[in-house]
């Protein structure tokens, strides 16, 4: 990527959601790495090697055969990803809920294994042992968009088992900004847009400084929620933020951030880096949500 994008959005929004995100657990991708996941295609959203991988190795997917533990087969999983891959979006509000009953749920599918065929429950998160499945985020997600060679870039994306499932636009601290990063977000819902990965969402968000809104894919901006602290809980979430903030990022996390952007950026970057204190409180619902 030859450009990066604008600062003053990166250093108050996007930077410390990163951090936060790596503290919480989700490995980091570089705009390149992420590609490649996909084929080298912006066309695709998935990351195909962690999905297959996913699928493979959760304790949900094991094949019980002669007392022995199997992992799926290779047609298995090849028609498991394909059941998933390029949703359809044609009506983005039912084909998400559509979408929503296959993450959720899991499907069936046969394949071979020692010569037999076999029919399995393939699910595509672990929901039973959370900790099993892969988290990853990247920035700058490039989507080609519909009916036009242009792309759309998504500031962050977070992915499940290689499954894009929360979409975050940030912006720079100032009046309206989060009302703007909300109509980025509808804007790419549009027919011209990135509807092929918004499909997959289950959480949008909109993010300047430490003010935050969010809501769901189809709505319009009178129906997403101003992010607000419980007073009930404020004291537990104060002593969890406080856990992962001591939970620093290492210099191999802040390296693959710093190799992509510009020499002028990194020199700022380098200034903010250890202002940490800007990460968003809101996020930590991803931990119960996602954990």
């Amino acid at each position: 990527m030859n450009s990066s994008p604008d600062t003053k959005e990166k250093f108050s929004s996007q930077i410390p959601a990163l951090k936060f995100l790596k503290a919480l657990g989700y490995s980091y991708l570089t705009p390149s790495d992420a590609t490649e996941q996909r084929d080298n295609s912006t066309a695709n959203v998935i990351l195909y090697d962690i999905l297959r991988e996913s699928l493979r190795i959760l304790p949900c997917n094991q094949i019980e055969i002669d007392g022995q533990s199997v992992s799926p087969p290779d047609d298995m999983l090849n028609e498991a990803i394909r059941h998933i891959d390029n949703h359809v979006h044609e009506n983005i509000i039912a084909d998400n809920r559509d979408f929503f009953r296959k993450l959720t749920l899991g499907e069936s599918f046969q394949g071979t294994v020692q010569g037999s065929t076999v029919s399995k429950h393939i699910r595509f998160i672990d929901f039973d042992q959370p900790t099993k499945n892969n988290f990853h985020m990247t920035e700058e997600y490039s989507v080609l968009r519909t009916g036009i060679d242009k792309h759309y870039r998504p500031d962050i994306v977070t992915f499940v088992n290689g499954i894009p499932v929360v979409i975050m636009e940030c912006k720079r601290r100032g009046r309206g900004q989060v009302e703007r990063a909300v109509k980025d977000h509808l804007k790419k819902q549009a027919e011209d847009g990135i509807k092929r990965l918004y499909v997959y969402s289950q959480v949008l968000m909109a993010v300047c400084g430490n003010k935050a809104m969010y809501g769901a894919i189809g709505a319009k901006i009178n129906f997403w929620n101003r992010w607000k602290e419980d007073k009930n809980t404020a004291a537990e979430t104060l002593e969890e933020l406080k856990r992962i903030k001591q939970n620093q990022p290492d210099s191999d996390f802040k390296n693959a951030i710093f190799s992509w952007r510009d020499e002028g950026d990194q020199e700022e970057m380098e200034k903010q880096w250890k202002d940490f204190d800007k990460a968003f409180k809101f996020l930590s619902f991803l931990r119960t949500k996602y954990p």
